[in-house]
Parts: structure tokens; sequence; C-alpha cells
């Protein structure tokens, strides 16, 4: 069954926190080459600051399902901590592009929150970025080629464990 779209969630929180984190740091992981294909195991300590990075590993970014067209950008789907509506400490994952040419010195860094487009762990956008199916695609790309570093969320419940919201 196809990812679709699904009403509301516009939210990032803490993410462009993370993202300034891991722009420094990447570990990553043998099978992080082909795209992250499992849902990462929810850590058992949570960060007490949100924004905090639990954990990082190399990604990859299609415009297309055939896996043709890959966008030139350093790549990391990372797990960060931050709240939920009830404001409980939980994990949720999401991607870091970096370009690898900027006009700028220190990149400037864009948190996008796109559309949510399903309830299945295959639906996050991480997930939709390493299949080259994520619609919103293009735009995270323009993002790139100006220059822009760009960071994506994948929402709660989306790529960890849990239901999303």
């Amino acid at each position: 069954m196809p990812c679709r779209r699904a009403p509301g969630g516009r939210a990032v929180a803490a993410l462009a926190a993370a993202a300034s984190a891991t722009l420094a740091f990447a570990v990553p992981s043998a099978e992080a080459a082909a795209g992250p294909s499992r849902t990462p195991e929810r850590p058992g300590i949570l960060p007490a600051a949100n924004g905090d990075v639990l954990s990082s590993e190399a990604g990859v970014f299609y415009l297309d399902p055939l896996k043709v067209i890959k966008v030139d950008a350093s790549v990391h789907r990372i797990m960060y901590g931050t709240t939920d509506r009830a404001g409980k400490t939980i994990s949720v994952t999401g991607t870091v592009l970096n370009p690898r040419k900027s006009p700028y010195g220190q990149r400037p860094i864009v948190a996008f929150a796109p559309g949510t487009q399903g309830l299945a762990d295959k639906c996050a956008p991480s997930r939709q970025m390493a299949e080259g199916t994520e619609y919103e695609a293009l735009p995270v790309k323009k993002l790139l080629d100006q220059g822009y570093a760009v960071v994506v969320t994948d929402y709660q419940g989306l790529g960890t464990p849990g239901v999303h919201t």
C-alpha cells in the first residue's frame, strides 16, 4: 500500500538544534549506504534536553524511485530527543542534509517539515528520500542547490517505535 498524505503535522520540535549538533559529527554504518531499512531501537536513556542527538548514520537521498538521480549532498539520518504533545520525553528520527558546495562560510540551516504521507514507518520522510519517493524532494534539493543545510523531521512514531500522532 503506498503512503498517502494525511492532514496536519507541520511541527518541527528541536530538529534545527539537533541538526547543528549533527553537522559536526556522524557515525556511519555499513547498512546505511543503502538507506534506512530498519526501525532504530528506542534508546534506554533519553537526553534531558530537546534536540540532543542520540545517534547518527550515513544515508542517501534520491529524487526518483529508480534510484538513478542521487542528490549530491552529505546525508545523515539522526535520532534525537524531544517531547510529545503531553510533555513526555521521546526519541524521533530525521535527516540532516548538507550541501557539498555553498556560497556561505557557515551554512544556514532550514528546518523542512513535509506533509505527512501515511502512518507506517515506511512513510517516514527519511525512508521516502532514501527510496526516491519523497514527493517534496524537489524543494529540498533546491534549498541544497542554494547552499542551505536542510533538516527534515520524520515526526513522532514514523521511523521510531510508537504510534504516529
